[in-house]
């Protein structure tokens, strides 16, 4: 039942294409727009056949000849042209004069489009549709509107894009209402950002194919204004089809009291009159599915979008729509259906329905447009693509399980052709969904192993494109949902863009691929960015396999079950117990060095912080806290590496009253300093120059015997690290600090956030002694090992 759930989720989005652009005609006086708009309709935009006498439209010969005329003398006219017969029959279409029945222009007719029975015109965008055209930040688009579905889509989208907030906007007012909702747009509910003569497909969204939406708006979110709307008609409650006897089917055999009139009413959508179900069974659902193995299905909603089992139905209507890429055509049956017990309460069969068996059903080759392949990356994320040939467009479904706030998943191109590379240069689009709830996904080029760091202006390491010269974000229609701990990302980007440091996808060509998750910090506010930057991702979550994945992003794919998120509790985490270091006159130097953050029970599990994978070991102690007598002169030396060329290796020592550090990035990046340096560093508040900062030699605590999870102390993990140093020409930096006010303070990196800890300046080192003593280490464990007893007592009971 898990696995099933987790194919209901495919219902959300709807990619099957409503309607068709043809293609643009210029030439014998004639020029304007042709789209396909239903079976028997044609829909010209801004079209002029001056000088020509008016063209006809002609396609098939004899008697499935189909044919359609316009007047002569039109001038940027927009109007519906029906023809004789069903389009869908013939190709190609050509166009041709009516006056000497010359050709100017012929269009296919593609095998794989799925256009609705009936489209309604509703008009272009207007703020007041019954009035002269006219809209904010010149909004343009044909409406139509597909009644026996619940869609819409417009022709020719045209947006300025400096709107702040635009989204696709359905109200139950014939005026855009903020009580409104956002509609689907091309498979997402993201932003309508500078879109210019787009065709556009806008959905309902989940449970709101039962709502009387009355109109379609640009809608802004920040000023709650509508830019232009079109008015959507009155929708009846009867189905589209009539009720002859072979079509009016029946769920058989009939368990449960499951009885009801089931009629085909659209491409995609069925119809239920008089439904009954007594409601006594658990887990059940309307279930589909396109092999003769009823047990072999999948879930399908009704018009409230429940995800909810069925529970007693009396007489009820009730519409289906079936999930993303699914027809009738390629649906084998429909049930009534028990998941607990796999058993059918009632189903019919294709050969019962058929695909023309309504006459309300049109004509449907295939599945229209592209479908989403599938790569399964591991046991906890999956990704799905779609790629759009039309609009050389890609759109990604990343489904992670049990994503945290404030952690990130990303995914992309590997810096290696073949293999599996972060860098230089790894191209990766990085989403996320902060503490607040705001979702993101930005394009991020990934130069060097290393937090994003900005030296002498210049942004190196895993940093936005937006904070890269030339760099934008090119990921586009952003939309968020997570359901039973299965968190969804939808966005797109073209397979073609112009930014240096993008990586195209090479369609026809398998390109190896990388992905991460991790722990995200407070980025500078450069006011061009996500507030949330990348820091590293944990050992446990490897950029990619051993063996590298390989993706053609326009061939087939499949995953072989759908991604199931176990709704597990962590379990809390275990630091280890470092001895802090008690500092006084008789033992006052501190020898600093860089290593590993030791997993979740070092770095993360003292500081509840994510670090970025290196932190600070102090007298070859991972980040130790250090108790200061004051007015006792520390001498701290620095080995954190001097050339700021290499950001990886560049570490400088700083005192600071900032639990997170990293003032030279603030400092470059303009932003308000709001922390006091103590020592290491000089910083000029008028100028926000950061000096004088302390290095030395790279000295690296490095591992050898696998990352910190593998062990249970930190002693047993020290005794696996090798201690290396690269000397070069430089010595090891120094500086002194002397502390007269008692308090908490913090040792950091002036490069890179988040790789140091706490400073406690006292009068008394009696705890700190306390603390280092072999009597509260036994005693610390001994406390751990009864609570962790006394928890399998208590889950035993």
């Amino acid at each position: 039942m898990r696995l099933l759930l987790s194919i209901l989720l495919l219902q959300l989005f709807f990619s099957v294409q409503a309607f068709h652009r043809l293609g643009t005609v210029s030439g014998g006086g004639t020029s304007g727009t042709i789209y396909l708009i239903d079976s028997n309709t044609l829909f010209l935009a801004g079209f002029s056949t001056s000088g020509s006498g008016g063209v006809v439209f002609r396609g098939g010969s004899g008697a499935n000849e189909v044919t359609a005329t316009t007047g002569a003398s039109l001038s940027g006219a927009n109007m519906m042209l029906d023809g004789s017969s069903d389009w869908l029959n013939v190709s190609p279409i050509e166009v041709r004069t009516v006056n000497g029945d010359n050709l100017i222009a012929s269009f296919d007719v593609p095998g794989n489009i799925q256009i609705p029975c009936s489209a309604e015109y509703l008009g272009r965008f207007s703020l007041n549709p019954n009035g002269p055209l006219s809209t904010y930040h010149a909004l343009a688009g044909h409406v139509f509107f597909d009644a026996s579905n619940r869609r819409l889509f417009v022709a020719g989208l045209y947006l300025d894009g400096s709107a702040p907030a635009a989204y696709m906007w359905l109200s139950t007012s014939t005026t855009p209402l903020s009580t409104g909702m956002r509609a689907g747009y091309n498979g997402g509910y993201g932003r309508v950002d500078d879109v210019n003569n787009l065709d556009v497909n806008v959905t309902y969204p989940p449970g709101g194919v039962n709502k009387d939406y009355r109109s379609l708006s640009v809608w802004c979110e920040d000023f709650t204004v509508s830019f232009g709307h079109v008015i959507i008609p009155v929708v009846s409650d009867s189905f589209a089809c009539t009720e002859p006897d072979d079509v009016s089917l029946g769920f058989s055999p009939a368990k449960h009291g499951v009885s009801a009139k089931v009629f085909v009413v659209g491409p995609n959508t069925f119809g239920l009159r008089n439904v009954f179900y007594d409601g006594n069974a658990p887990a059940t659902w309307y279930w589909a599915g396109t092999t003769g193995n009823v047990d072999a299905g999948f879930i399908v909603a009704d018009q409230t979008g429940s995800l909810e089992t069925l529970s007693a139905i009396s007489n009820a209507n009730v519409v289906l729509t079936l999930p993303t890429d699914f027809d009738i055509c390629n649906t084998n049956f429909l049930s009534v259906y028990c998941v607990q017990a796999s058993v059918s309460f009632g189903e019919v069969y294709s050969s019962s329905f058929g695909c023309s068996g309504c006459p309300a059903m049109c004509k449907t080759v295939g599945v229209s447009g592209p479908v989403f392949q599938c790569q399964e990356l591991s046991s906890r994320e999956q990704i799905e693509y779609r790629y759009d040939a039309n609009n050389s467009l890609v759109t990604f479904r990343f489904q992670v399980c049990n994503l945290e706030a404030n952690e990130y998943f990303a995914f992309g191109i590997s810096a290696s052709s073949s293999g599996v590379a972060m860098s230089p240069n790894g191209d990766v689009v990085v989403c996320q969904v902060s503490a607040t709830g705001v979702i993101d996904c930005s394009d991020y080029d990934l130069t060097i192993r290393s937090q994003c760091a900005s030296s002498a202006g210049v942004y190196a390491g895993a940093c936005p494109d937006t904070v890269l010269t030339g760099g934008v974000n090119n990921y586009v229609n952003t939309d968020y949902q997570n359901v039973n701990g299965r968190a969804t990302f939808t966005t797109t980007r073209a397979v073609y863009t112009t930014d240096s440091h993008d990586r195209n996808f090479t369609i026809g060509t398998e390109q190896s691929i990388i992905w991460a998750r991790g722990g995200t910090f407070d980025a500078p506010p450069n006011g061009n960015t996500y507030n949330r930057w990348v820091l590293r991702h944990e050992p446990t979550n490897r950029i990619s396999a051993t063996e590298p994945i390989l993706i053609d992003f326009g061939a087939n794919r499949s995953c072989s079950t759908p991604l199931f998120c176990p709704t597990t509790t962590p379990a809390p985490l275990t630091p280890w117990r470092i001895p802090p270091l008690c500092i006084s006159s008789e033992n006052n130097e501190i020898n600093a060095a860089i290593g590993n953050t030791g997993g979740t029970q070092g770095y993360k599990g003292i500081t509840s912080k994510d670090g970025w994978g290196i932190a600070w070991y102090l007298n070859g102690s991972l980040i130790p806290e250090v108790y200061v007598l004051r007015g006792t002169t520390v001498r701290f030396y620095v080995n954190g590496g001097d050339d700021a060329s290499e950001s990886a290796e560049f570490h400088p020592l700083y005192i600071t009253t900032s639990s997170q550090g990293g003032i030279n990035v603030l400092a470059e990046s303009g932003d308000t300093i709001t922390e006091t340096v103590l020592a290491g560093l000089s910083y000029n508040s008028t100028t926000g120059v950061v000096s004088d900062l302390t290095v030395g030699p790279f000295c690296e605590w490095v591992e050898t015997g696998g990352n910190g999870n593998n062990f249970n102390t930190f002693d047993a993990y020290k005794d696996s690290l090798e201690y290396t140093c690269n000397a070069g020409n430089v010595s090891t930096g120094s500086f002194e600090w002397t502390p007269d006010s008692t308090g908490d303070y913090y040792y950091q990196c002036a490069t890179h956030r988040l790789l140091g800890w706490k400073i406690r300046v006292v009068d008394d080192l009696t705890e700190c002694f306390f603390l280092q003593s072999a009597a509260y280490q036994v005693m610390s464990y001994t406390l751990l090992l009864f609570l962790g007893v006394a928890l399998t007592m208590l889950y035993a009971f």
